[in-house]
């Protein structure tokens, strides 16, 4: 198979994974408002425990050191992940969202992934400290004989069911009473509380479920590269997560999946086909700078995104039905929700 296949598909694999991330954090702020700055501790949980539920034990005299050890048959270290990731954002909303709101509620997150990312690289018996967890092999690879330079054979097709699923989840809160709930806490948690919402409770599990998401990304991160360390969850890969919904569109999960497709796709799968510089470390600048700067611009000129959220419309019907006559427009509303 040529090397431009391989990247292509390598490319493709990368946007599946961050068009379910998109998703994940579309839930929590693009529908609920809950600005979450450490989204990619979370993605980072569900790697490492990916990892250590699938590697088995360290090989004698490796110097390799990490937790649990075990080596697990998929999907189980997927859905490992995924119940890891939601139990420790879980954790964080039961700790931050009773008492704090908007920029309190972030700064906390950004300390929580600074704190994570301290234990992590530090502690050696954890997840191998700063060498990070490596040689994770593809999930039945061995069964259907594939190799490791062909692994995209098997893993675009589990992301892509895998995306099809988040996206499903997602469609259908949309369209439920939960997801105008959510919106209703985004508008203004104030009026959703006047109004009877327990808005701790429905920010806790939104919390929960797009960590979830963030694991289920971070376990095919890891079953794809085949490796992760701390320097991966950094800062700055939560803002790129972010700057895919805010490009593509808070709100709307086709706006998030596109933003994952013009920021992963274009901007940094593409970049590295620039021609190398002088100074190699002016590629990831440029990068960076791009995407900011498109962030700006589309705040600045279009803050709906490129494809604006779009609500549901629910026709009400008034007077009894199967009278016999058709119903006027004083009989009949719609309204927006």
């Amino acid at each position: 198979m040529s090397a431009v296949v391989a990247l292509l598909a390598a490319a493709l694999m990368y946007v599946i994974i961050y068009a379910i991330l998109s998703i994940g954090l579309n839930l929590q702020y693009g529908v609920t408002g809950v600005v979450n700055f450490t989204y990619y501790s979370f993605v980072a949980i569900g790697a490492f425990i990916a990892g250590v539920t699938s590697l088995g034990h360290p090989p004698a005299g490796s110097g390799e050191t990490y937790i649990l050890g075990w080596t697990l048959p998929f999907p189980i270290p997927i859905v490992a992940a995924a119940i890891a990731a939601g139990f420790f954002g879980g954790l964080l909303a039961l700790t931050a969202f009773r008492r704090l709101r908007s920029d309190y509620l972030a700064i906390t997150t950004l300390c929580a992934g600074t704190v994570a990312f301290d234990i992590v690289n530090n502690t050696t018996g954890l997840f191998n400290g700063p060498n990070g967890i490596y040689g994770v092999a593809t999930p039945l690879s061995g069964q259907l004989n594939v190799p490791p330079q062909n692994n995209f054979l098997i893993m675009i097709p589990i992301g892509a069911v895998l995306l099809a699923g988040v996206w499903w989840l997602a469609h259908c809160i949309d369209l439920s009473p939960y997801g105008r709930s959510l919106r209703a806490v985004r508008e203004s948690r104030d009026a959703a509380e006047a109004f009877g919402k327990d808005t701790f409770w429905l920010q806790l599990k939104v919390m929960v479920l797009g960590c979830v998401i963030a694991g289920i990304g971070g376990a095919l991160t890891v079953e794809f590269v085949g490796a992760f360390n701390p320097s991966a969850f950094e800062t700055v890969e939560t803002f790129v997560v972010f700057s895919a919904v805010i490009l593509g569109g808070p709100g709307n999960n086709l706006g998030v999946v596109l933003g994952a497709v013009l920021v992963q796709g274009i901007i940094i799968q593409g970049s590295l086909y620039l021609p190398a510089f002088a100074n190699q470390e002016l590629v990831p600048a440029i990068r960076n700078s791009v995407i900011g700067l498109l962030v700006i611009l589309v705040l600045y000129f279009r803050p709906q995104g490129l494809v604006p959220e779009t609500r549901p419309r629910i026709g009400l019907m008034r007077g009894r039905t199967g009278s016999g006559h058709s119903s006027t427009p004083s009989e009949s509303a719609e309204v927006e929700v």
